[in-house]
């Protein structure tokens, strides 16, 4: 503001502001005698009017910049404000201005809306993606939004805000300075609030929210009359004397009434005064903490709310998705798992079920083999000791034969030593070289007369000699009883048989 004041063509400065003002307000103390029974009857429902001027020491009240309108409720009037009415009102207010101005206000919120909202703890994950990409900050979109905001904060000092009002003004050829916050002090037209409010309060007897009206509208205009042509220090100086004439006035009411009066009573008076003072501030500081730590209370459970609702959004949605990729990549990673334990299942159950198999195999096998062993052995010692049964059956038949035929040898061997002396004593009857059927014709005849074999031999050598028949003609003309190799034959051939029976 310095700067501005010491420019070589200086600029009016504008000062704009907001107060309100109660359908009850009146003064806290009034004058009365002892025929009064009582103060005013001030109402406790109070319906409450806003106003919104602009006023400099060049002009005074800008005209046609008044705005006074009834609140909704009885909360602060700056939450009756908002930024689209006072946003209307502004521009307004900027047009009906014949050249170029600097404007003062305060960083009420409805002052204050920026183009472009810097995120906050309150903003979405993709409201944060879409700045930082926005402003080409290096950023990863997978991180949470904790981490996505410390990144905003790293770098929100390189974007200062830039309020919507600032670049409006800017852009019809006027300058915004905004007061620092908190410090609404060091705008004057809180001097000319102060002014009016005391003039509606004097004046106001019928606590109705049209008279209010009216009082206030008057109190402007001619406020606005008293002010213009005065800069800010002289603006000061003649707020700064009324205050103190105001005060002499009282002063002249208090000497008028303490020559009716002793010094007992003033002081006993002013004691009264002072505790009264001191009680209406202490219960004024009383209600005015609870109402406002019930404020805070509601902006802190509304901020909260907010808060938890949209946190709980974000964590639903970030939920949500982590859920989704958790549940692909745990549908991936589970079936590859799952694949991977059924192939070593499969594996392991193949070795298991190949050994287990080998093994019940191996044990059947052995088992079958143990079975067949003990049925075979029992078979075949079975038929082995009935083949050896037979065979010894059939062998002792053939030692019996056997003996019968050394005895039929015995006697041929006797049949021949006789035959032979027979031979020598008779050779000359022998009959040399016989023809062959003659020889048959007599072994028949001689078999159909019943004569033994060995008889018919002996004739048959008497008659043509010994070598009349071969050794083997001879047995079969002896009828041996029975054939040595025949039985021999036999007798392999049932063994080879029950050999066959055995192994097959």
């Amino acid at each position: 503001m310095h700067n501005i004041r010491e420019e070589e063509t200086p600029r009016p400065i504008i000062y704009i502001d907001e107060t309100w003002v109660n359908h009850n307000h009146s003064r806290k103390y009034i004058w009365t005698d002892s025929s009064s029974s009582g103060g005013l009857k001030v109402p406790i429902k109070v319906p409450r009017l806003i106003v919104c001027h602009a006023g400099s020491s060049n002009y005074g009240f800008i005209e046609g910049a008044k705005m006074v309108f009834q609140a909704s409720n009885n909360g602060d009037y700056h939450q009756q404000m908002n930024s689209d009415v006072f946003k209307e009102w502004f521009i307004d207010l900027l047009r009906s201005l014949e050249e170029s101005c600097v404007i003062v206000m305060d960083n009420a919120s409805y002052h204050s809306r920026v183009f472009e909202k810097i995120p906050t703890t309150n903003s979405r994950k993709s409201e944060i993606v879409s700045w930082l990409a926005s402003k080409e900050i290096p950023h990863d979109p997978q991180k949470s939004v904790p981490e996505l905001l410390q990144i905003v904060d790293k770098y929100k000092g390189l974007f200062p805000k830039v309020y919507e009002l600032d670049n409006i003004a800017a852009e019809m050829g006027h300058e915004v300075v905004r007061l620092p916050p908190y410090h609404c002090q060091y705008n004057p037209i809180e001097l000319i609030w102060a002014t009016v409010k005391g003039e509606v309060a004097e004046k106001n007897k019928t606590f109705k929210i049209k008279d209010v009206r009216m009082l206030l509208e008057e109190a402007l205009d001619r406020d606005d009359k008293l002010n213009k042509g005065n800069d800010e220090n002289e603006l000061e100086d003649k707020l700064v004397k009324d205050y103190f004439d105001e005060k002499l006035n009282e002063v002249e009411l208090d000497a008028d009434y303490d020559d009716k009066l002793d010094e007992d009573y003033d002081n006993e008076l002013d004691e009264n005064y002072d505790k009264l003072d001191q009680d209406y501030n202490d219960k004024f500081d009383e209600d005015y903490d609870n109402e406002l730590d019930e404020n805070y209370d509601k902006l802190d459970q509304d901020y909260n709310d907010k808060f938890d609702e949209d946190y709980d959004n974000e964590l639903d949605e970030n939920y949500d998705k982590l859920d989704q990729d958790y549940n692909d990549k745990f549908d991936e990673d589970y079936d590859n798992e799952l694949d991977e334990n059924y192939d070593k299942l499969d594996q392991d159950y193949n070795d298991k079920f190949d050994e287990d198999y080998d093994n019940e195999l191996d044990e059947n096998y052995d088992k079958l083999d143990a079975d067949y062993d003990d049925k075979l052995d029992e078979d075949y010692d079975n038929e082995l000791d009935e083949n050896y049964d037979k065979l010894d059956q059939d062998y002792n038949k053939f030692d019996e034969d056997y003996h019968e035929l050394d005895e039929d040898y015995d006697k041929f061997d006797e049949y021949d030593d006789k035959r032979d002396e027979t031979m020598v004593t008779s050779m000359e009857t022998i009959v040399t070289t016989p023809a062959a059927y003659e020889v048959r014709s007599v072994i028949k005849f001689l078999n159909a007369q019943g004569i033994a074999p060995i008889e018919i031999d002996r004739q048959l050598c008497q008659v043509y000699g010994p070598n009349v028949m071969s050794k083997q003609m001879q047995q079969r003309i002896i009828c041996l009883p029975i054939d040595l190799a025949q039985l021999t034959i036999n007798f392999n051939r049932r063994y080879a048989l029950c050999i066959q029976k055995l192994y097959h």
